[in-house]
């Protein structure tokens, strides 16, 4: 369902997915990154969305380009040798 809203945060270098459902509960998923950002993080997203840039590139590994909550997400494959060859953008939302 493309209305479920996730959470990422980064804060240091941990990444971690999360969400709440009020019929399921919370889940919360560590993920190990290459290279984390500087700078903490906390963007809300749909996850169906996320989740169908992240299955369309075929490999184990994406980039995420991020700033704060309230910018888009840009999802790219990392093998891509031109930013905006197979790339998706994801819109951040309140979570």
């Amino acid at each position: 369902d493309a209305t479920k809203a996730m959470r990422l945060t980064i804060e240091g270098d941990v990444v971690t997915l999360s969400r709440t459902d009020p019929d399921k509960g919370e889940s919360v998923e560590e993920v190990e990154p290459v290279r984390a950002p500087h700078f903490p993080a906390r963007i809300g997203f749909a996850g169906a969305y996320m989740r169908e840039a992240c299955e369309s590139f075929g490999g184990e590994t994406v980039e995420l380009m991020l700033g704060d909550e309230l910018h888009p997400i840009v999802v790219r494959d990392p093998g891509a040798k031109v930013i905006g060859q197979h790339g998706a953008i994801i819109m951040p939302m309140r979570v």
